[in-house]
C-alpha cells in the first residue's frame, strides 16, 4: 500500500496547530478577558470558515431547521465550551487543559448511551471508568482544596469538554448538511450569541503583541484552518484515522507549556494522562474480521 505522504502530514498539521491552541489562549489572556478572547476567536474563524465555504461551491444554512440545529451546535460546541475555557486558563496550566480536553471521546461514549440510546459493551465501561479516574486524579480536588484554592477553574474546564462531548453527538443528529455549511453557521451564530459580552472588552483593550499574536493564531489557525483541515483529513482518510489528533495533542501542549510559561509537567499529570489513555484504548472500537 502506498504510503499517503499528505494524510500524515495533515494529520502532524493537526496536532502542531490543536496543540497550541491552550499555549495560545494563555498568551491572549495576557491582554484580553476570556470573554474577548472568545468573541475574537470565534469572529476570525467564522472569517475563514465562511470564507472557504464560498470559495468552494458550498452553501450557508437556509432553512429554520437547518439554522436551529447549526445555532445549537455553535452554542453547544464553541461558544459555551470556549467561554468556560477561557475563563479556566486564568488559572490552570496549558498541559493540564489539554490533558482534560483528550478526555472527550470518554463522555462521547456515556453520552451516545444516555442519548442516542447505544448498546455500550462491558469493555467500554471499563475504558470509560479507567479514564474518568484519570480525570480526577488530575483535578486533585483533595489537594486543591487543602491549599485553599478553588476548583471551579477546574470544574469550568471539564464542563467544555463535556459541551464538546455533546457537540459530537448534536453533529451525529443533526440533518444532512456539508460540514462546511454546519461550521458555517454554527460560527456565525456563536460568534453573534458571544459578541454583547466580549466586543467592549475586546474593542477597549490595550494592544500588544503577545496577546494579539495568541489571539490571532488561535483564531486563525486553532479554529478556523484547523476545522477546514480536519474536514480535509477526514474526507481523505477516515474519522478514525483523524482521531489519533487526540492522543497527541497533550503531549504538544505540555512541550509548549513547559517552552513558553515554564510550566511543570508533574508525575501526577503524566499518571493521569496515561490512566486517560489506557481508558480510551480500552474502549475504542475493534475491527472486526472481514
Amino acid at each position: 500500500m502506498r504510503f499517503d505522504w499528505i494524510a500524515y502530514g495533515a494529520l502532524a498539521m493537526l496536532v502542531l496547530i490543536w496543540g497550541g491552541t491552550f499555549a495560545s489562549i494563555r498568551l491572549a489572556l495576557e491582554g484580553f478577558s476570556p470573554m474577548a478572547v472568545v468573541v475574537g476567536r470565534m469572529a476570525l474563524a467564522m472569517i475563514i470558515v465562511v470564507s472557504v465555504t464560498f470559495a468552494t461551491g458550498q452553501r450557508l444554512p437556509n432553512s429554520r431547521t437547518e439554522w436551529a440545529w447549526t445555532a445549537f451546535l455553535g452554542l453547544i460546541n464553541f461558544a459555551i465550551p470556549f467561554s468556560l475555557m477561557s475563563w479556566g486558563q486564568l488559572s490552570v496550566p496549558s498541559s493540564i487543559t489539554a490533558t482534560y480536553i483528550s478526555a472527550i471521546p470518554l463522555f462521547v461514549l456515556l453520552f451516545s448511551w444516555i442519548i442516542l440510546g447505544e448498546k455500550i459493551s462491558l469493555r467500554k465501561w471499563v475504558g470509560f471508568t479507567v479514564g474518568f479516574a484519570g480525570l480526577v486524579y488530575l483535578a486533585h480536588p483533595w489537594q486543591v482544596l487543602a491549599e485553599g484554592g478553588s476548583l471551579l477553574p477546574h470544574l469550568a474546564i471539564i464542563l467544555a469538554t463535556i459541551g464538546m462531548a455533546l457537540g459530537s453527538i448534536v453533529i451525529r443528529k443533526m440533518p444532512n448538511l456539508h460540514p462546511l455549511t454546519a461550521m458555517s453557521g454554527a460560527f456565525i451564530v456563536s460568534t453573534l450569541a458571544s459578541l454583547p459580552f466580549g466586543i467592549v472588552p475586546l474593542l477597549g483593550a490595550e494592544i500588544s503583541m503577545r496577546p494579539l499574536v495568541g489571539l490571532l493564531v488561535l483564531g486563525i489557525a486553532s479554529t478556523g484552518i484547523a476545522q477546514v483541515l480536519r474536514f480535509f483529513t477526514v474526507k481523505r482518510t477516515s474519522a478514525v484515522f483523524v482521531s489519533v489528533v487526540g492522543y497527541l495533542i497533550p503531549i504538544w501542549a505540555g512541550v509548549l507549556g513547559v517552552w513558553i510559561f515554564d510550566e511543570v509537567i508533574t508525575r501526577a499529570a503524566i499518571l493521569a494522562y496515561a490512566l486517560i489513555i489506557v481508558g480510551l484504548l480500552i474502549a475504542r472500537d475493534r475491527k472486526r474480521p472481514a
